[in-house]
């Protein structure tokens, strides 16, 4: 039976669904016309940006990702993840990040649960939620909305295995000697400096080893494996947005939630993925729809998005912000002087001490 391509179907067993998973592959974060994915579009005649399609610098983008290629030139993968560190720093959330981040905010005070397992290590799906809220608001969630079983690309990790020391890093740049090698880059026409010298390379900031790049690598452990399986076991919905870019255990998530071991009976699959990519690589999904995410999924959602303004980032917004909703130390303050004011008025008018007041 071919997959439904009916909206409104959608919606219905969006509505009766009570554990909702949505699974994003890295063409989410590719949208944003910043960030490379380590996998190509099926159809690669239609992309002559080798940079932004599976290679840096005449080099295959997944043969640097994994524990045999740092062990051999921690030199070279560290200049490839110093560039992309900086490509995301400047990165912006599309709005297909601002769409599911709404739909989570919806359904995390609702008796049903939503949860997004985004493949990229790119943490815009986060920043898009924080914008759409605040730090206290994630706070008082009882459970995460987002998981990243790749890691983050800020994650800098310790290679000493007696230390194996994580920690979030997101500076620019996180060490003068790749700022360097960058830049030396440039000016040779894009072509990586041979060698950085271990001794300056990142380090750990706990014990001083030498650092690596904290993302999951190929074939490597990913995180929240247990959590994630759950939540799957559970699940009456999956999501799956971009299959075209996953990897495992996205495979092994959709097996299992097609699977009829669960105790109640298999959850559904929704695939959404672009127009150009005919052939869904998902057996038997229930739905299907193709075409720009941004366009497809708000609508299939039932969501209209509204996006952060950037206003709001600026000094002018800041003063009119602090001068329409001051913070209640203001408030008391503004007060305490008013109420001086009107009882020095109230004393000199007593003592018939016409004086005007200033």
């Amino acid at each position: 039976m071919p997959p439904c391509s009916d909206i409104d179907e959608f919606k219905a067993a969006l509505r009766d669904s009570k554990n909702i998973v949505v699974i994003a592959g890295q063409g989410l974060s590719v949208a944003s016309g910043i960030i490379p994915s380590y996998r190509r579009r099926h159809d690669n005649s239609e992309y002559t940006d080798e940079l932004d399609w599976g290679r840096w610098r005449n080099r295959d983008m997944s043969k640097l990702a994994s524990p045999a290629a740092f062990k051999r030139d921690p030199s070279l993968v560290w200049q490839f993840y110093h560039h992309r560190r900086d490509r995301v720093l400047v990165a912006k959330p599309t709005l297909v990040h601002y769409a599911l981040a709404s739909f989570a905010l919806h359904h995390a005070i609702s008796p049903r649960t939503f949860s997004l397992i985004t493949l990229g290590p790119d943490g815009l799906s986060s920043k898009a939620l924080s914008e759409l809220t605040n730090t206290s608001t994630l706070r008082d969630f009882k459970r995460p909305l987002i998981f990243e079983p790749f890691g983050g690309i800020f994650d800098v990790k310790c290679t000493s295995p007696r230390c194996g020391y994580i920690t979030y890093n997101p500076a620019s740049p996180i060490c003068e000697a790749l700022a360097q090698a960058e830049a030396e880059a440039e000016r040779d026409g894009g072509n990586p400096k041979p060698v950085v010298p271990l001794h300056d390379l990142p380090r750990c900031s706990k014990c001083g080893a030498l650092a690596r790049p904290g993302v999951v690598w190929f074939n490597e452990r990913t995180r929240h494996d247990r959590m994630i399986t759950a939540l799957i076991q559970d699940a009456d919905l999956c999501i799956v947005i971009d299959s075209a870019t996953m990897v495992e255990p996205a495979w092994s998530y959709l097996s299992e939630l097609q699977s009829s071991e669960h105790n109640h009976k298999p959850g559904k699959v929704a695939v959404f993925g672009l127009a150009d990519i005919k052939d869904p690589v998902i057996a038997n999904p229930d739905f299907c729809f193709w075409g720009p995410y941004e366009e497809t999924l708000p609508q299939a959602l039932g969501i209209k998005v509204q996006l952060p303004r950037p206003l709001r980032s600026s000094a002018l917004y800041q003063y009119f912000h602090l001068c329409c909703s001051p913070p209640p130390w203001i408030i008391l303050l503004s007060l305490c002087a008013l109420i001086f004011a009107c009882l020095t008025w109230y004393l000199m008018h007593l003592a018939h001490i016409s004086l005007p007041l200033r």
